[in-house]
């Protein structure tokens, strides 16, 4: 079995899954199909002791945005400022 990879907007997906023209789909789509989880994610940030934002138990996206996001290993992640 072949699979091609498509970028399609959300109604065509619905559509071509309504009419089993797809199998399976990975997009952002509203209540009108049934949507399963593939899989969890568990991000850490990893900083330097000193650090301000080291002391805290929990930092938004946005706070880090500006820093480097680094693949280390299959599930592990490091943001460098």
């Amino acid at each position: 079995m072949r699979v091609t990879p498509e970028s399609l907007s959300s109604q065509e997906i619905v559509r071509r899954l309504d009419e089993f023209e797809l199998d399976i789909t990975m997009t952002c789509v509203d209540g009108s199909v049934r949507a399963l989880p593939l899989y969890e994610e568990r991000y850490v940030l990893l900083a330097p002791a000193d650090d301000e934002i080291a002391s805290r138990s929990v930092a938004r996206w946005a706070e880090v945005a500006g820093g480097k996001l680094a693949g280390t290993g299959a599930h592990s992640y490091a943001v460098r400022g």
